[in-house]
């Protein structure tokens, strides 16, 4: 987990200013990582969370005050969001951001439900293996955030666990990207700002 966290950091951080936010911190890694770097106080909040600076929140019913964060993460969070928590969560994260500044997040792209589609065999029935409710593609991620009052900076496809994971990642990355090698899950980093 910290190697893909200083992968993700590496992809983004010339977005990344002064207040900062983590949605979905769970175990404070990438707060360590963060603090690590030049950044002191990162708080983060999770519904479970399991670090000192990570405290309990709800995505969709912030209690934060406006405009409070230059830049809000969210690695691989929203796509556990259902249709009815998605809109929710990106008025909260818009409302604490500061104007221009960046909403940064993860998520799996063009996720294929059918690979890990899970019926109960008790009951029948039937879920995502991890809880995921969306499936994001670069258009999708474009006008969802549009309409809401971001405006896409960055987007881009990579096999995160594949450049965390094995040395030269960044080379495989660009291999894995060429021939389209399914068996690689496939992230979607996004950078957009507050307009």
């Amino acid at each position: 987990m910290l190697m893909l966290s200083k992968v993700f950091y590496q992809i983004v951080k010339k977005y990344v200013k002064d207040s900062i936010l983590e949605i979905g911190a769970g175990s404070g890694v990438f707060i360590n990582h963060l603090k690590g770097k030049k950044f002191i106080d990162v708080p983060g909040i999770d519904l479970l969370p399991k670090h000192e600076d990570v405290h309990y929140g709800d995505v969709t019913s912030l209690t934060i005050n406006n405009e409070s964060f230059d830049t809000i993460f969210a690695t691989e969070v929203v796509e556990h969001l259902t249709d009815e928590q998605l809109p929710l969560a990106i008025k909260s994260i818009f409302r604490i951001l500061k104007p221009k500044g960046h909403f940064v997040f993860s998520v799996p792209f063009q996720e294929d439900f059918r690979i890990n589609h899970i019926v109960c065999p008790n009951c029948q029935h039937e879920f995502h293996r991890y809880g995921h409710y969306q499936v994001f593609t670069h258009q999708r991620v474009q006008e969802l955030l549009n309409e809401y009052g971001f405006k896409v900076v960055f987007c881009k496809i990579y096999a995160l666990g594949a450049m965390a994971k094995i040395p030269l990642g960044r080379f495989f990355n660009f291999i894995f990207k060429k021939i389209n090698f399914e068996s690689v899950a496939k992230t979607m980093v996004v950078v957009c700002k507050k307009k």
